[in-house]
């Protein structure tokens, strides 16, 4: 339920209470002052005088004889009638006035094209980080659905402006000051969008010099196939030389590339990991891991796991994918990383199997269990199915580790939220990861 008093209304809630008040001054004033003469008039004539205060006319003949009341009205409507148009002429023509600002007085700012979940995440943690800094950092907003009342309810420490428009669109872009901006982010939803977003960037700044030495751009890119794109056409020149020719600096980022690097590297490497013994000792068996959901996360977090523990005690990493129609997706996914049937032995369940118990899979030296899935509460679903899996299969034996990758802060606050809930999960061995921690400012743009 909106409230009340917002920051959004309480000028106008001011100019409200200050008409009234004026015009019950006005009101009483008038009937003082003719008392006063020995005359009467009725209620709606001095409604009608006092009205007539707005425009500063209506003033009473004598004004050495003027109640206090009347006083106070004959300057207050006027106030108030210059304060309301003043507010009218600023919201009539607050777009215009919100691009004056941005031209004239942003430098060194960030642009974030795009109002997506990332965007929100990455202001929050510049703006956490300026409030023990002095000075305000400033920030533009490009994005055609956001309202600029969706600012006003989040408080900002920051300079946070909104420019509403395609942010695909040239005419949008130079809006945004982008010459004199620090660094430029392409957050939209869509590869081809953020595509087109840095092909533009890079025709303004080519055309007209910035105004910085170096700008800098992050792109994110989900799409395999557009990100090694976009990298092969980032190296066909040095470096160097593309940054003197356009005074931009390109970076493009996978956000679930970062989330299973820093994943792999965590669980698998924390002190204490199982897989430390297993990398170190030459007479260990290869280490062994399984990763159930061969969707786009799992598939990334395959990839991690074979580039950072392929023969680490000369032995090949061995890993057991499980998912519906999981053969198809180990096919399509070996023709994007042709390399990983070089280093990692595969093994693939198909999910029906694991959940009927009807496979015989060997499980003894699995070191931990990634679980990832679309949905959060899917995610769990599969977690303690794979742990009745384990149970069933290794008896009174050690069940190793279980780690569910969920997405949404929310969800699972509503899923986990109960204790009865995090013990139920801790007895089983299963820890729960909001993925969305590893993306932030130290990840995507301090990097």
């Amino acid at each position: 339920m909106k409230k009340v008093f917002d920051s959004r209304n309480w000028l106008n809630i001011i100019l409200a209470a200050g008409f009234i008040i004026a015009l019950m001054c006005g009101i009483a004033g008038w009937f003082q002052y003719y008392a006063a003469e020995g005359k009467q008039i009725s209620f709606w004539t001095s409604v009608y005088l006092s009205l007539q205060l707005l425009n500063l006319g209506g003033y009473p003949g004598d004004i050495l004889r003027v109640p206090v009341l009347l006083d106070i009205a004959r300057f207050l409507m006027p106030a108030v009638l210059a304060t309301t148009i003043l507010n009218v002429f600023i919201i009539f023509f607050r777009k215009q006035l919100n691009e004056i600002r941005i031209s004239y007085f942003f430098r060194d700012h960030y642009i974030f094209c795009g109002n997506t979940d990332l965007t929100k995440q990455l202001i929050h943690d510049l703006d956490r980080t300026n409030r023990a800094k002095e000075g305000k950092i400033r920030i533009v907003i490009i994005d055609e659905k956001t309202e600029p009342e969706e600012l006003h309810d989040i408080s900002y420490t920051s300079n946070v402006r909104l420019i509403k428009g395609k942010i695909n669109e040239e005419s949008t872009l130079k809006k945004s000051n982008l010459h004199h901006a620090k660094h430029i982010l392409a957050l939209d939803i869509n590869d081809h969008v953020n595509l087109a977003i840095a092909k533009n960037v890079k025709s303004l700044l080519s055309s007209e010099p910035s105004g910085n030495e170096q700008v800098k751009m992050t792109i994110k890119l989900e799409d395999f196939y557009n990100l090694r794109m976009f990298k092969d056409f980032q190296v066909v020149e040095n470096a160097e030389d593309k940054i003197k020719k356009t005074g931009i600096d390109f970076h493009a980022f996978d956000p679930e590339q970062i989330i299973a690097s820093n994943i792999i590297d965590s669980i698998l490497r924390r002190e204490g990991s199982p897989m430390n013994d297993v990398i170190i000792d030459e007479n260990a068996p290869a280490a062994h891991i399984m990763i159930m959901g061969l969707g786009s996360l799992g598939q990334k977090l395959l990839v991690e796991a074979a580039q950072m523990y392929h023969f680490p005690n000369l032995k090949k990493l061995r890993v057991t994918l499980v998912d519906h129609s999981v053969r198809e997706k180990a096919q399509a996914l070996t023709l994007r990383q042709p390399f990983l049937s070089e280093i990692i032995d595969i093994d693939l369940v198909e999910i029906e199997e694991l959940a009927q118990l009807k496979t015989d899979l060997d499980v003894s030296g699995i070191v931990v269990c990634f679980v990832t899935s679309p949905g959060d509460s899917e995610c769990l679903q599969r977690s303690i199915q794979l742990r009745q899996f384990l149970f069933d299969k290794l008896k009174s034996e050690s069940i190793p580790g279980i780690v569910t990758l969920l997405t949404s802060e929310n969800l699972r606050q509503d899923l986990l939220g109960a204790a009865s809930n995090q013990d139920f999960l801790t007895k089983f061995n299963i820890q729960h990861i909001n993925t969305s921690t590893y993306l932030n400012k130290e990840t995507i743009i301090d990097d």
